[in-house]
């Protein structure tokens, strides 16, 4: 199974941004350390299926990220909705084995459950141990080549919006918070000197292709008043706009597939500056007519369906400086 990247960042938006929250320093800095745990499982060829756990290690991955606020007050009237609105400015560094990725951002809060986002994050990586950072796909050989630290860069600009919603603005109690979220977010990929014709890997992830991609989470949560801070789900989907400038080497592949992960999730509250996020994944990836053993030989194979599976155990601790 692929090695992948972190990402619990959507759970991060309940945590920092709510219509509940407290208001925050102008200044504020977090320390983010996440882990994940995946088990084996088989590749089975064929139309939509499940399948099953076939070992009890697969692979792990961690990163550390550095986060840099600055809010700013810009207050659009007198009246309650309008009068808390602010823009937030963010740059973070995150940290992996074999990745480097700084970003910056911008964040603006018209009113309590509405946010607008748009954000670049540019790094490059390296190669410990045969997990690649970045790597290039060789169609002649069916495998990925890795290629030297920043010798190309990993680049990422986004625009999201997020809609959020907190029943204990129109209920109050300390047992009244159930939390809607969904955000939308329109992102461009690009591995700098890497043809669109062709995949690549970032973070031991291959099979990725430059050009627009669409994410999408909603997530349903309850607040609880206590050390289990929140408990819901969380529903992603994410893929590829267009294939259109792909290479038809490839099209057999569908790029356009659209991942889906399905993740029960648990949130631990600790004082006032610490919290413990974990969740497990069920996710989908793509089956093929054609047998096969690794992912790198799926750019080449024939889409059949979807492959169900169990995909990850993620913890990820947060403390707030």
């Amino acid at each position: 199974m692929k090695t992948k990247k972190i990402c619990l960042s959507a759970l991060f938006l309940i945590t920092a941004v709510m219509l509940s929250a407290e208001e925050s320093k102008p200044l504020s800095m977090s320390l983010s350390t996440d882990l994940q745990y995946s088990p084996k499982n088989e590749y089975i060829a064929g139309g939509d299926h499940y399948s099953p756990i076939t070992g009890a290690f697969g692979s792990a991955a961690g990163r550390v990220v550095f986060n840099l606020n600055y809010k700013i007050p810009t207050p659009l009237g007198e009246n309650f909705l309008l009068s808390g609105a602010n823009v937030t400015l963010n740059t973070n560094v995150e940290l992996t084995p074999v990745t480097i990725l700084p970003a910056v951002k911008a964040t603006f809060s018209p009113l309590p459950f509405l946010e607008f986002q748009a954000g670049a994050a540019a790094g490059s990586g390296w190669n410990i141990g045969g997990i690649q950072g970045i790597a290039t796909y060789q169609y002649g050989d069916m495998a990925y080549e890795t290629k030297d630290p920043f010798n190309r860069l990993y680049i990422k600009a986004w625009a999201q919006g997020l809609f959020q919603f907190d029943t204990g603005a129109i209920w109050s109690g300390d047992w009244t918070h159930v939390l809607i979220q969904y955000t939308y977010q329109s992102y461009f990929l690009k591995l700098s000197g890497t043809s669109d014709k062709k995949p690549w890997v970032w973070q031991a992830s291959g099979n990725n292709f430059n050009g627009w991609h669409e994410y999408q989470c909603l997530i349903l949560a309850y607040q609880l008043p206590s050390v289990v801070r929140r408990i819901g789900c969380m529903l992603e989907t994410e893929r590829l706009y267009s294939d259109k400038n792909i290479s038809s080497k490839y099209l057999a592949y569908n790029p356009e597939f659209n991942n889906i992960k399905i993740s029960p999730l648990v949130q631990f509250q600790f004082g006032e500056k610490d919290t413990l996020n974990v969740c497990i994944t069920f996710a989908n990836r793509r089956s093929f007519e054609e047998s096969h053993t690794s992912a790198d030989e799926e750019p080449l194979l024939t889409y059949a369906g979807n492959e169900w599976y169990f995909n990850r155990v993620a913890l990820s601790y947060t403390h707030n400086f």
